[in-house]
């Protein structure tokens, strides 16, 4: 079991650039090997987040459910393909997945394998009925079913996936924010997917669902920018977010991050609710072109904020025993 430390767990690790400056370099800090991480996580993520909120709006709302399994099944794929870059032979990519008794990345690619699975199954499940062309009564239990159980499992793989990263080497992820940050991530991202799906899909939704869409997305970047959390660890006393001393971490690429989620968690949700009240032949085309921009400006951020994770934690350097 992972050992979470609560106060102050970047005082252990040395920052990349002190690392460097002395002359030592960790056997895992590599500048260009962060990349399939990124692309993989980032992907996976959305792909769970969007599966998730998807079912939500499916239960709710009459939305064709092709639209939220192919989104998903390609980010899936995306992530996958991103990830072959980070082996050392993509041939031998099958035996990441032998040591699942022992290995948190083994469980962690049959998590992956079995979610995206079943997103092709609910699909197909779904797609049945119009191909054969008649109604079976046992399509929409086992529909259900699986729908289900695909959502339980993208739950599961994205803590798999933070799962990895809590280890006792690397300090500064060994923390419980980053189980949190990859869980409003997702939900994050997969919130504004979805809704850009069902904008996208279905032009003609009430102007209080939109709103009610926006102000979710708004609720969710501010849980993903840790403005609640922080909030609550100040008034409780805990302690647990400190600013990093590294001091590179403080430029333009940790603002630009934050601009890009406020302008895609916050300024595009809102803007889209203010233009969804003018007449359709005027607001509806621009309110589904700031929803789609609000997905790629939440992507690219979140892409930002994890490379500053992968670069923020290089391995601890234990001194040689003699």
């Amino acid at each position: 079991m992972p050992i979470l430390s609560h106060s102050k767990p970047w005082q252990k690790s040395a920052c990349p650039e002190e690392i460097i400056g002395k002359g030592i370099k960790s056997p895992f800090y590599h500048p260009e090997a962060e990349w399939p991480l990124i692309i993989y996580t980032v992907s996976l993520q959305s792909a769970a987040g969007t599966l998730i909120w998807g079912l939500l709006w499916l239960s709710f709302w009459r939305i064709e459910s092709e639209a939220f399994y192919m989104v998903t099944f390609v980010l899936g794929v995306v992530g996958i393909l991103g990830a072959t870059r980070h082996l050392a032979s993509p041939l031998r990519a099958p035996r990441a997945i032998l040591n699942w008794r022992s290995s948190r990345l083994s469980r962690e690619n049959i998590l992956t394998s079995v979610f995206l699975g079943l997103v092709l199954l609910a699909g197909g499940v779904d797609l049945l009925p119009l191909i054969i062309d008649q109604e079976m009564t046992i399509l929409p239990l086992a529909g259900n079913a699986i729908r289900i159980l695909a959502g339980l499992t993208g739950v599961t793989l994205v803590g798999a996936m933070s799962m990895i990263y809590l280890v006792p080497t690397r300090p500064v992820w060994n923390h419980c924010d980053t189980l949190f940050s990859f869980y409003t991530g997702a939900f994050q991202i997969g919130w504004a997917i979805s809704a850009a799906i069902m904008v996208v899909r279905s032009p003609l939704l009430e102007q209080g669902t939109i709103v009610l869409i926006a102000a979710g997305l708004v609720l969710l970047t501010l849980l993903r920018l840790k403005v609640v959390s922080i909030v609550i660890d100040r008034l409780s006393g805990l302690n647990l977010y400190q600013d990093q001393p590294c001091s590179w971490l403080n430029n333009g690429i940790r603002r630009t991050r934050i601009i890009l989620a406020l302008a895609g968690g916050i300024a595009a949700p809102l803007t889209g609710a203010i233009v969804a009240f003018l007449p359709w032949t005027i607001g509806g085309t621009i309110t589904q072109w700031i929803w789609i921009l609000a997905v790629l400006f939440l992507i690219i951020g979140e892409g930002t904020d994890r490379w500053v994770f992968y670069k923020a934690s290089p391995a601890v350097i234990f001194p040689p025993r003699f």
